[in-house]
């Protein structure tokens, strides 16, 4: 009996040896594999679009090295093979719209953004942001559609903190579109 005992007791001390090894280099790897989220690693051929980021006070939203440019004659309508970050939201009543979201380089290299006015009772404005840089109010009247595409001034893929504000100037209730995606 007393050998028995020593066996298993042997066999133990064997299938604990192993668990412990394996957690503990399932651990190593974890703690120097893991990336916290909101850090990048710089990518080749996208070198200047990782920077320390800073939030701006005046827009609240984080500022990315690298300039976005705006089309003048963009690519035409959202493209579905792409990353939707606003996937065709309808609002109607009063107030306005908002929704932000991040581009990264590796989804593409132009954002396209689509606001149509569904016949809100008036003209609505529509406003679109990078960081701290707004690139400005643009109007849409009832019945018709814009469209803002943005590409990097470096020709990499589109990155940075977005936000997209749709409201009226004179407070009437709106019926808006909007859309966004990068490819």
């Amino acid at each position: 009996m007393p050998e028995t005992n020593r066996i298993m007791s042997k066999r133990w001390f064997r299938i604990y040896v192993i668990v412990t090894t394996s957690v503990i280099a399932i651990l190593l790897v974890l703690i120097f594999a893991w990336e916290p989220a909101g850090k990048h690693k710089e990518t080749a051929g996208a070198a200047g679009n990782v920077a320390e980021e800073k939030i701006s006070a005046d827009t609240g939203l984080t500022e990315v090295a690298g300039e976005a440019l705006e089309m003048e004659n963009g690519s035409g309508p959202v493209p579905h093979d792409g990353v939707l970050f606003i996937r065709e939201t309808r609002q109607r009543g009063g107030g306005g719209f908002t929704n932000t979201f991040k581009t990264v380089p590796d989804y593409g290299k132009e954002l396209v953004i689509n606001i149509t006015n569904n016949g809100s009772q008036g003209t609505v404005i529509a406003n679109v942001t990078r960081g701290s840089y707004k690139y400005g109010f643009v109007d849409v009247k009832p019945g018709k559609s814009l469209t803002r595409t943005f590409r990097m001034s470096d020709g990499s893929g589109v990155t940075g903190h977005w936000k997209v504000y749709v409201t009226t100037e004179d407070g009437h209730k709106i019926d808006i579109s909007v859309e966004a995606g990068q490819h």
